[in-house]
Parts: C-alpha cells; sequence; structure tokens
C-alpha cells in the first residue's frame, strides 16, 4: 500500500472514531456512521441494518436520489443475510453483471452494480450490518476500500454498544423515576388519608366526650327517677332503659380509649375480657354482615397496653369482616388461651385468603389490596409493630380460597418494660 493511502486511511480511521466517540445518542452515532461511509468511500447509498426478533430493520441510512424514487431504501436481504450468517464481509465490483448474483431479485431489480456490506458485531454476535452501494457505477469499490469499512464498522460497532448501553441506563432511569414518582404521589395520598383518619379519631372523641356529659345528665335523672317509674308500674322499662344508658357509656369508654392509646400505661390486664370487649364493639357490623362469630376465650392474664392490644384486635377482627365480606360461608373463630407459658389469640376466618405474594407484604405500611378509599395499608403494620413492642409475635397464614388465620403471641409478663 502507497504510504499516502495509508496515511490517509489512519487519517479517516482517526477522525471516525472522534466523531463515533463525540456522541452516546444512539441516532447521532448512527447518522454520523452513516455520512462518513457515503462520504469515504463515494457511495451512492448507505444504510445500517440491525437484527429485530428473527427479521431485520432498517435503522439508518442515506440516498442521494431518496426524492427521485419511492425505492430508493430498498436493499437485498439476501445480501445482508448472507453477510450476517457467515460473518465476513462481502465486495462485488459489478453485482448487475455478476451470475452469482442473478438469482438476487432485487439487486437485478434495481440494477445496482458496486456493493460493499461488513458485520456489525458486539458481545460476540453479529447484531447488524453496514451495507453500502452505487447503481451506476462499477468498481466504485475496492479489496482495499472493504477492508477499510471493516475497521470502520468495528469502531461503529463499539460506538453502537455504547449507546444502547446509554439509551438502556437512560430508559431504567426514566423507568425508575417515574415509579419513584409514582410512589411518592402514592405515599402522599396515603399520608393524607392517614391524616384524614386521625383527625376522625380525634373527632370521634370529642364526639364521645359531647354525648358523655348529657349521658351522665340521663343516667343521674334515671336513678332518680327509678322508685317512682317502679310505682307506677314501669319498672321493666326503667331496667331497660338503665341497661341502655349502661351500653352507651361502655361504647363511649372504647371509643375514648382507642382514641387515646398513648395515656395507658402498662400493666396486668385480662387479655380475654379486652378481646371480648372489642368483639362486642364490631357486633352489630359482624351481625349485619351475617358473619357468624365463634369465641373461645380462656382466662388469659398479660402485662401491657390494654388500649394498644384492643387496638390490633379492632384491625385484625375488622380485616377479617373485609374478608369475609366477598364470601358465602361467614365464619370467625377467635381463640384465646395459654400454651407454651406464652398467651396467644388466634383469629381465623372463611374468607378469600391471600396469595404468597400479598402474605408476604401483608404486615408493610401502607401495602394494600384493598380499591383506593378503601384502606390506606396502616391497620395491620401498626399491629404488627405494638405486638413487637410487647416483645410478642404476629404471624399470618393463609391460601386462596381458604381463608386467613392471624396468631398473636405474647409473653404472660412484659421484656420490654419502659425506662423509669
Amino acid at each position: 500500500m502507497e504510504p499516502h493511502l495509508e496515511r490517509d486511511q489512519l487519517a479517516l480511521l482517526l477522525r471516525v472514531n472522534t466523531i463515533l466517540s463525540s456522541t452516546l445518542e444512539l441516532d447521532e452515532v448512527l447518522d454520523n456512521l452513516i455520512e462518513q461511509v457515503v462520504e469515504a468511500f463515494e457511495a451512492e447509498r448507505c444504510f445500517v441494518v440491525m437484527r429485530q426478533g428473527d427479521g431485520w430493520r432498517l435503522v439508518a441510512g442515506r440516498a442521494l436520489d431518496a426524492e427521485a424514487s419511492e425505492q430508493a431504501y430498498n436493499y437485498s436481504r439476501n445480501v445482508i443475510e448472507k453477510v450476517a450468517n457467515e460473518g465476513v464481509g462481502l465486495l462485488c465490483t459489478d453485482a448487475a453483471n455478476d451470475a452469482d448474483f442473478h438469482h438476487y431479485g432485487s439487486i437485478t431489480l434495481m440494477s445496482i452494480h458496486s456493493i460493499m456490506c461488513v458485520p456489525l458485531r458486539w458481545g460476540g454476535e453479529v447484531k447488524g450490518v453496514v451495507y453500502a452501494d452505487h447503481r451506476i457505477r462499477s468498481g466504485v469499490f475496492k479489496q482495499g476500500h472493504l477492508v477499510l469499512l471493516e475497521a470502520v464498522a468495528d469502531q461503529a460497532a463499539r460506538a453502537l454498544e455504547n449507546a444502547a448501553l446509554y439509551a438502556e441506563l437512560q430508559r431504567v432511569h426514566q423507568s425508575s423515576l417515574e415509579q419513584a414518582r409514582a410512589e411518592l404521589a402514592e405515599t402522599q395520598s396515603q399520608l393524607f388519608e392517614a391524616s384524614k383518619l386521625a383527625a376522625v379519631g380525634q373527632l370521634a372523641a370529642g364526639i364521645a366526650h359531647e354525648i358523655n356529659n348529657p349521658l351522665g345528665v340521663l343516667a343521674l335523672n334515671l336513678t332518680a327517677l327509678t322508685p317512682k317509674l317502679a310505682e307506677a308500674g314501669l319498672q321493666r322499662r326503667t331496667e331497660l332503659m338503665t341497661r341502655a344508658v349502661g351500653r352507651c357509656r361502655d361504647t363511649i369508654d372504647r371509643l375514648l380509649r382507642f382514641a387515646h392509646p398513648a395515656r395507658a400505661e402498662r400493666r396486668l390486664f385480662r387479655l380475654d375480657q379486652t378481646l371480648e370487649e372489642t368483639v362486642d364493639l364490631l357486633r352489630h357490623g359482624l351481625e349485619k354482615l351475617e358473619i357468624e362469630v365463634e369465641c373461645h376465650l380462656e382466662p388469659v392474664e398479660v402485662e401491657g397496653e390494654e388500649a394498644q392490644l384492643a387496638q390490633v384486635f379492632l384491625n385484625l377482627i375488622l380485616n377479617a369482616r373485609d374478608a369475609l365480606a366477598q364470601t358465602i360461608l361467614r365464619r370467625l373463630e377467635i381463640a384465646c388461651s395459654v400454651e407454651d407459658g406464652q398467651a396467644r389469640v388466634r383469629l381465623s376466618d372463611t374468607g378469600v385468603g391471600m396469595p404468597q405474594e400479598v402474605m408476604r407484604r401483608v404486615f408493610e405500611p401502607f401495602f394494600t389490596t384493598k380499591p383506593v378509599g378503601q384502606g390506606v395499608g396502616l391497620g395491620l403494620a401498626v399491629s404488627y409493630q405494638i405486638v413487637k413492642d410487647h416483645g410478642g409475635s404476629l404471624t399470618v397464614d393463609s391460601k386462596p380460597g381458604q381463608g386467613t388465620s392471624f396468631l398473636l403471641q405474647l409473653p404472660l409478663e412484659s421484656k420490654c418494660r419502659p425506662e423509669s
């Protein structure tokens, strides 16, 4: 090779390398590659064709007479597949008159004379090809041009691989960003719902106080009037009214305990009685849904914050209620006992159950399978933390269509005493 030709080729490779490595944008890399091939080899047309599944896709191209012909971007699939399958470059100086190319219909149809095609290879396999041709002149491309185009294609392959990796990185980043934004919006919505729940709790406490005052007056006057009502033969009705007032006061007391759990102190209390009170608090709603509740409550005394554990029972029963509302057979079994030196409470329902992927996340904060507005995913997460703070454990066992069972275990004596 003559020295000046060798210098020209080295200069071309250096220029191509500089231009191709100047950007990581895939479209810009392809456009730069096409421009350099057309200019350096005096090609009439140049295409970059990439594998796509079982076929091929033209990803970039240039034809000098693109406006004059609708077929300006047609190429020979046979040439593309031959180069890709064999993995070596192809050169033909006069394809229109070469017997080896007569069975390539597109070449004959378009009267293509000069052809060069080389593979684009990275990652150990051919990803595509660079194709150049001239439909008027023969002998435009020489053997040295093919060798040079192969070197250019090697540089282009590295640039295309980097651009593809960059594009994938951007896609993943954008996807992660969109997911993070969606999760942030969801979290904000859930926090808003949680704040509304807190406000509802405060409102309930205020209403409870407002009801408690006239209820006290009613109870006091009822006590004072009881002898006279009895004389008038209204003793039975008086007893009914007294019990009704008592139930109202019990309900108000429970609402106040649920609304202000922080005021509670750890003390010994009957876990079975707290559980029974919680069931009574929700009994009307359970009966309305025709849910059969079966309780097996043995006397169990534990040390802890009664209001907090009552909140746990409330959350678990409400969770069971929602699951049972979707089934025909509606039964909730609640058991309380002492086993292996621990207090155990088991709540088992015949509801819809949960698949494994849901069961694994059921105690995550803000995780919920309920429709928007019907749950914020805090009940079970809060319950789990309360039980953990009491030195106990809360586990779940469930299968789709076979119901769900929650098991709460607590030490009989608190392992998590507050510091004095």
